[in-house]
């Protein structure tokens, strides 16, 4: 099953004041079908090659 949605990439600056984080909002349903949960620990790989980010849940 393949779930496809577009998101928009946000440029939010951080409370440091300086610095800038870029966000992106995983849809709520995408979650609760991966059975994530707040504080799980997600790993970020960045394929240069096929200029995609993947995110997994670590461990």
């Amino acid at each position: 099953m393949e779930l496809r949605r577009t998101r928009i990439l946000r440029a939010e600056k951080a409370k440091s004041g300086t610095a800038i984080i870029h966000a992106v909002t995983i849809p709520k349903e995408y979650i609760e079908l991966l059975g994530w949960k707040p504080g799980d620990k997600l790993e970020l790989i960045l394929d240069l090659e096929k200029r995609e980010i993947r995110i997994r849940r670590s461990g």
